[in-house]
């Protein structure tokens, strides 16, 4: 079951609007094999990225922007287990197996191992559903079987403006409501656009929360993931409470977000 929550995550990363309206899982052992062996040269095709700098950054090695494009010759097979959900884009297996399931509009439902889709869970704060922007990652709390705790990444709105934030909350026994909903993390500076929030969620052995950010795209924001005063392009290591967390690099800098 852990290797089709891989590939299916994988499939709502990688696919657009409208095919992510059906959500596929994929109980691939030999593609899950063939992510983990090394690729060889005959594996590889042309760079992926052939266009031409957009800005003056100097790359930190020849071909850091160029990676290879890679062929596999893994079977797959895909089983549709519901096809009513409306833009899925993150996906966290509850203790029981089951799905919970963010709708990028700003939904968040549980869906069986036999298809069936759940009313969507009230108490979640209101998201910024535009383009990139709406409801993003998901993570269960390490202690989820004991506290029901997940934390969800979504963009907020602030006036014309908004942020890619991070908030928590408690999934109530009947499982029909959120508790104790609290903002922790907002990845400032806010900014107008709606592409490039990043967004994607994962706990380490130790607890610590990281928080993947966007640098926004345009001309104006993307020289930001190279500053680290601005939290734009960037993985962010958090506690649960949206601190940082202990040993992180340049702590203590004063010139540091």
């Amino acid at each position: 079951m852990s290797r089709q929550i891989i590939a299916l995550t994988i499939l709502c990363s990688w696919l657009g609007s409208e095919e992510l309206n059906r959500i596929q899982l994929i109980p691939l052992h030999h593609l899950v094999t063939s992510f983990g062996q090394h690729a060889v040269a005959n594996d590889t095709l042309p760079p992926v990225e052939k266009n031409p700098p957009n800005t003056n950054y100097k790359a930190a090695f020849e071909g850091q922007t160029r990676i290879a494009g890679m062929k596999t010759n893994a079977e797959y097979e895909g089983i549709i287990v519901t096809d009513k959900l409306r833009l899925p884009w993150a996906i966290a297996v509850l203790p029981d197996g089951r799905f919970l399931v963010n709708e990028k509009p700003g939904a968040m439902r549980i869906v069986d191992l036999k298809g069936k889709v759940g009313d969507s869970i009230t108490g979640l704060p209101p998201v910024k559903f535009a383009d990139q922007g709406g409801l993003l990652g998901l993570a269960l709390d390490p202690g989820f079987a004991n506290n029901r705790i997940l934390y969800w990444a979504y963009s907020e709105n602030h006036g014309e403006e908004n942020v890619t934030a991070v908030a928590k909350g408690r999934l109530s026994k009947d499982e029909k409501r959120f508790e104790n909903v609290a903002v922790i993390y907002r990845a400032t500076p806010i900014y107008k656009g709606t592409i490039h929030y990043g967004g994607r969620l994962l706990f380490d052995k130790a607890g610590n929360l990281y928080l993947s950010t966007g640098e926004r795209a345009h001309l104006q924001t993307r020289h930001q993931a190279q500053q680290l005063n601005s939290s734009l392009g960037k993985i962010i290591r958090i506690d649960t409470e949206g601190k940082p967390a202990n040993g992180n690099p340049f702590a203590g800098r004063a010139d540091v977000v």
